[in-house]
């Protein structure tokens, strides 16, 4: 199983820049703009930062347990332009290893 945000260090590095344990944070935000634009709150969003809370904690928790909106970090960032940018690394990465699967072999006969 792959993750979309383990797709390549880079694209990895761009969801966890604002909080380490995220959710509608600046870059899903963004990318929910691009893909689901009406699930997006524009009004809330500018004022729903919340900060991570997860530094120093052993588990993960979910979310409500960690923001006190459900949001971490800073979703006031996100915008269209960073949610395309994104979006478009993650297709041509997620592109790029399928059709490296398609011709793999496996490492021992």
């Amino acid at each position: 199983m792959v993750q979309w945000w383990d797709l390549t260090p880079d694209i990895a590095r761009r969801p966890t820049e604002d909080a380490a344990d995220w959710h509608a944070n600046a870059a899903e935000t963004s990318t929910m703009l691009v893909l689901r634009p009406e699930l997006v709150d524009t009004d809330k969003m500018r004022d729903a930062d919340d900060p991570d809370r997860t530094e120093g904690t052993v588990f993960r928790y979910a979310v409500q347990h960690v923001s006190t909106n459900r949001v971490t970090e800073y979703p006031s960032r996100a915008s269209k332009s960073m949610g395309l940018e994104l979006w478009r690394d993650v297709v041509a990465a997620a592109r790029d290893l399928v059709e490296r699967a398609h011709s793999e072999k496996p490492p021992v006969g």
